[in-house]
């Protein structure tokens, strides 16, 4: 079957729809011809489709010429809704026309509206018709799709001669013996052509001194880099469950940028010096791949199967045959790498199919028996005090052995009995999903630990040596960048895995385009472009504000000598200004009418004012301590709840720290309503009392004047208010007096109360002043005894 019945209406198209964007406004005519066009050719590429419904090839070729026929109409669509956006533009600029009970209007602007108006309907039928004609293209394109899957599918399971059965080796063995002359002609006519340019020993020695000098730069830049891993990163971390997983990433990177890089120099040079030729290339990018493949894998299985138990074990988890497994899954990559290179070299070299088949078979049976091996012999050790967590892990272990036993049964037994295309796709995608699932976890580890140590840099109040704890990810921004940077490999991940699996890009396209394009919801369309946007701009300005936050708090506050309330409630305001605005841009970047967002609230203030009545009372409260600020962050204050001092002030809350420490959550709102002692407020000083009693037989004046010494030696009291004695009463069993002090800093009252005592105890001493204690006398009466009884 010939291409030109489907390829001519291409060319066709291509010819009317380049000069069709350069148009101008006049230019429908031609937009409407190529719209028919285009009609025509569909209406005949339906009937090719039916009958090349068992030709992939042909339906292949058919594919291409729908798609450049779908993005031609495409573009005229977007050229016609461009046109028809200006001529509304220009309607709503000329306004409706006068009513019957108002003014005339100039002929010429009556005129202007209707021929505008019959330009925009016709547009608005050119518009539809574009969209049918891409919705007809589209629905083509899923039919060869599900006939391309369906053929594909067919070939997976049709069954060629068991390689049990003896003449299924004779043919193969036969066949590559054909073969091999073919192979050898091959080289010669490589060194050949070398040695009629007299560049055969130059070209090997060219290609030995590359390899060395690769091999050592990798193996230097390799040893390098684990050092320096060690040096900055372990010691000066805690082998916590994100620290080891960071360090087992920075490994893998550490053991795969060099063999990149290596393999990217010698591939260059090899090109340049013309030592592969056209042929040849695509055989040594597969060998490239699987030097890499090989390195990752072997990297992996080192940090994951350890031989004895370390801190820095990533899933921490021991096997008792770790050696052994590394060894199988090393065996397991040498396989795939070599079993890849020799399938493309066959298919550069046009081998014979049976030799394809019996390589195909030995591949399988042997990666099947080493996946095997390795489902068998992958055992974790279970401690005895092994943590819930643990245990889940090991679970994940039991059933994943169990998934990679009965799957590797399945592809030996469908290629012995002859389905050889099934048995080696299962094995082969399976282990292209593995490794794309662990690479996207290296990608998202990474990431998100960028993420969090970026937040760290900015945000205030963070440790000096920046270490990322599991506690530390509860942080509003790092929770809503993990999240979002998990939903944006999901999403990558999806199309990669389901086209591994032998799923077409043509079937993502159409899903794609929509999203991208956007649905509408009522006068609004929601687009992914728009939501990308909208998050970018969000997650920007958000991170902008954290620069300001930390710029103001390290630059400016430091110059301004404000205190900690104060500056507090500087960053913590510049914080709420710049989180609303993020969220306006955030909201005008996906396209939403304000008006209509109005109306929303104001429907919401409905249920805010019975629902929600003490959570806005908390807001708005939390707003008046930040701009009045009768109590700010590191303040003093007594509550009916407590006393302590303030630590943080919230949008609903306000934590404050008792004196043992424990943190009480107090609402806002309590705050504002209720009476709170803040022996902070205006400064910093305060006043201390302390009783002193001492026996009648003291001198008052004396007494005093011991007091009144001992409060002006002690540093931390105020000279002014001075310290002042009361003689207070005559008590019981001693003369009361009063010591009345101002301390600099009343957040140290209990301690130079305390220091205050044991000077006045040893000035008493040592100037003869007895500290009475109560005493009493007891008499016990004895009852009267009746003598005559």
């Amino acid at each position: 079957m010939t291409l030109c019945r489907f390829i001519l209406p291409v060319i066709s198209l291509l010819f009317i729809i380049t000069p069709l964007l350069a148009q101008n406004d006049d230019g429908l005519v031609e937009i409407e011809s190529m719209l028919k066009t285009q009609q025509a050719a569909l209406e005949e590429l339906d009937a090719q489709i039916k009958e090349a419904d068992t030709d992939d090839e042909a339906l292949f070729a058919i594919r291409q010429t729908i798609l450049d026929m779908r993005l031609t109409a495409r573009r005229a669509r977007e050229e016609i809704a461009q046109r028809r956006l200006t001529l509304v533009e220009t309607l709503k600029d000329i306004g409706p026309a006068p009513g019957e009970s108002e003014l005339s209007e100039p002929e010429n602007i009556s005129k202007q509206r209707d021929s505008l108006s019959q330009r925009l309907s016709k547009l608005d039928g050119l518009l539809k018709e574009s969209e049918i004609h891409i919705n007809q293209a589209t629905r083509f394109l899923q039919r060869i799709a599900s006939a391309r899957r369906s053929l594909f599918f067919k070939s997976l399971f049709v069954r060629e001669t068991p390689p049990v059965n003896f003449e299924f080796w004779q043919t193969s063995i036969l066949s590559f013996f054909n073969s091999k002359s073919d192979v050898l002609e091959y080289l010669k006519a490589w060194q050949n052509t070398r040695a009629e340019d007299n560049k055969l020993v130059v070209s090997l020695a060219i290609m030995t001194f590359v390899l060395i000098a690769s091999s050592i730069m990798a193996i230097w830049f390799h040893r390098w880099s684990l050092a320096m891993i060690a040096r900055q990163v372990m010691m000066r971390r805690e082998p916590t469950p994100v620290a080891r997983k960071f360090v087992l990433c920075l490994r893998l990177l550490a053991s795969v940028i060099p063999v990149l890089i290596s393999g990217a120099m010698v591939y260059g040079v090899l090109r340049i010096v013309g030592i592969l030729t056209a042929e040849a290339i695509s055989v040594a990018l597969t060998i490239w791949g699987g030097i890499v493949l090989v390195t990752y894998v072997v990297t992996w299985g080192r940090q994951i199967f350890a031989s004895c138990e370390t801190p820095w074990l990533p899933a921490n988890i021991l096997f008792r045959k770790a050696n052994s497994l590394l060894v199988i899954v090393t065996s397991m990559a040498i396989v795939f790498v070599i079993d890849s290179t020799l399938l493309q070299a066959s298919r550069v070299l046009n081998v014979a199919i049976e030799i394809t088949f019996a390589q195909s078979v030995v591949s399988t049976t042997l990666l099947s028996a080493l996946l095997m091996v390795f489902a068998w012999l992958a055992v974790p050790i279970i401690k005895e005090n092994a943590s819930e967590d643990s245990r889940s892990r090991v679970h994940v272990v039991a059933m994943v052995r169990w998934c990679a036993l009965g799957l590797a049964t399945l592809a030996m037994f469908a290629s012995l009995s002859g389905y050889i295309s099934f048995g080696r796709y299962l094995v082969e995608r399976t282990i292209l999903v593995v490794i794309i699932l662990s690479s996207i976890w290296v990608f998202r580890t990474l990431l998100r630990n960028g993420a969090h140590y970026l937040d760290a840099v900015l945000s205030k109040g963070r440790k000096s040596d920046k270490t990322i704890t599991e506690e530390d990810q509860q942080s509003f921004f790092r929770y809503w960048s993990g999240l979002i940077l998990d939903l944006i490999l999901f999403l990558v991940s999806v199309p990669v895995i389901l086209l591994m699996v032998g799923v077409e890009w043509s079937q993502f396209d159409d899903w794609l385009i929509r999203i991208f394009h956007g649905f509408q919801i009522g006068s609004t369309t929601i687009s992914i472009v728009n939501l990308l946007q909208a998050v970018t701009f969000f997650l920007l300005l958000l991170f902008l504000t954290r620069l300001v936050q930390g710029m103001i708090e390290k630059k400016f506050i430091p110059k301004t000598h404000m205190d900690k309330g104060a500056s507090n409630s500087l960053v913590t305001l510049v914080g709420y200004v710049g989180f609303l605005i993020a969220a306006i841009v955030a909201v005008s970047a996906l396209g939403l009418d304000f008006s209509n967002i109005a109306l929303i609230a104001g429907a919401l203030s409905v249920g805010i004012g019975f629902g929600l009545q003490s959570i806005v009372n908390n807001f708005v409260s939390g707003l008046i301590l930040l701009f009045e600020r009768p109590v700010k962050v590191g303040d003093w204050v007594v509550l009916a709840s407590g006393e302590g001092f303030v630590k943080s002030i919230s949008v609903r809350s306000t934590v404050i720290q008792t004196f043992d420490h424990a943190s009480i959550i107090v609402p806002n709102s309590e705050l504002i309503s209720s009476s709170v002692t803040n022996w902070t407020l205006t400064d910093r000083q305060g006043r201390v009392i302390i009783l002193v009693g001492v026996s009648y037989k003291s001198d008052p004046e004396e007494v005093r004047n011991v007091l009144l010494g001992c409060a002006e030696s002690h540093p931390r009291l105020a000279k002014y208010p001075a310290p002042v004695v009361y003689f207070k009463e005559f008590g019981n069993s001693s003369l009361d007096f009063e010591l009345r002090v101002f301390l600099k800093e009343i957040n140290e009252w209990i301690k130079v109360k305390s220091e205050l005592r044991f000077m006045i105890f040893k000035a008493f001493k040592e100037a003869g002043i007895e500290i009475p204690f109560p005493q009493r006398d007891v008499h016990i009466k004895e009852p009267t005894r009746d003598l005559s009884s």
